[in-house]
């Protein structure tokens, strides 16, 4: 009977244990504990809603703040980070693929830039797909060259999305020279309108 009932105390903790590592969004924000290793590999603790989790990271792994590529060394204790990542099989059953480090500044942007459409990400705006490089960009319209060489110059709303490797973003980390697509629609004057700005990796072609 004791052994049925130790069996039955170590099931129940190690499914419960497992739980709670599964509960972890590929997508979360957390506050940034401690990490161990160096810059290029290692784990690292953060906190959310109360709960620690923990995640592997390699060279591969991103680690931004104020859209410049840093390193976790360089990451205070008790710093918001917002964490994208992959399960593994093997513990701690999750490794990083890019940590940014949110400031109040940054949340303040992303309130500013946040759409007010709720449709907007089953439904995006726009019947006009534009891929190219920004040769020239301000804070109300950018011109993009396509590859066949077509030149659009584009204006910005004040609630056009920026997603970066799929993850909001703002426009100061808009790239120049670099890859980027528009979802666009036109004015009634006919001119052209961002309502969505992406670049990144989820723009880069899948491998052969």
């Amino acid at each position: 009977m004791a052994l049925g009932r130790l069996a039955l105390l170590i099931l129940l903790t190690g499914g419960l244990g497992y739980g709670q590592d599964r509960i972890l969004a590929p997508l979360v924000r957390g506050v940034f504990m401690l990490y161990t290793g160096n810059d290029s590999n290692g784990s690292f603790s953060f906190e959310v809603d109360k709960n620690t989790h923990q995640c592997n990271f390699t060279s591969k792994t991103y680690f931004e703040r104020d859209h410049r590529r840093t390193n976790i060394s360089s990451i205070p204790q008790g710093q918001l980070l917002e964490v994208l990542s992959e399960r593994t099989p093997e513990p701690p059953r999750c490794r990083a693929l890019i940590v940014r480090v949110i400031t109040e500044e940054r949340l303040k942007m992303r309130q500013r830039l946040r759409t007010a459409s709720p449709t907007e990400y089953f439904a995006p705006r726009g019947n006009l797909l534009f891929t190219g490089v920004i040769v020239r960009m301000d804070n109300q319209s950018l011109t993009l060259r396509t590859r066949a060489g077509e030149r659009h110059t584009i204006q910005l709303r004040r609630d056009t999305r920026y997603l970066s490797s799929g993850l909001p973003s703002d426009l100061g980390a808009v790239p120049l020279q670099s890859p980027v697509q528009v979802r666009a629609g036109r004015t009634y004057d006919q001119n052209i309108e961002a309502f969505t700005l992406t670049w990144g990796d989820i723009l880069k072609p899948p491998p052969q």
